[in-house]
């Protein structure tokens, strides 16, 4: 058996979800997945429930991510409120909690175009 190293490998899209949702992944599941397959980091979307768009619920991921997470988590929020497309989340604030970045897969924000 050949065995190499390299640096940690680090999943920009990950889907953490609710575990009230099932079979959806945790923070748990999902981290120690990412673990098993060599990832050192994960970037948990805003699809959660409830979506990343204010500043509490990037502490509370982080938080749990602290207490049940195998890998370094950060957080992309919603750029919008809920996730809706139309009014804008608090940016400033989400930033300030940690908030990574925001992806906005395939939504569009109705009211910026």
């Amino acid at each position: 058996m050949v065995w190499s190293s390299c640096p940690g490998l680090i999943d920009l899209h990950v889907h953490l979800r609710s575990r009230a949702k099932l079979p959806t992944e945790s923070i748990a599941s999902g981290t120690a997945a990412a673990a098993q397959g060599g990832f050192t980091s994960v970037v948990c979307m805003p699809n959660t429930s409830p979506p990343i768009d204010n500043a509490g619920t990037v502490a509370l991921i982080h938080q749990v991510a602290r207490a049940q997470g195998r890998v370094n988590v950060f957080v992309a929020g919603a750029i919008t409120k809920n996730i809706a497309g139309e009014e804008l989340a608090p940016i400033g604030s989400l930033k300030r909690e940690g908030w990574s970045r925001s992806p906005m897969t395939g939504i569009a924000c109705k009211t910026m175009s």
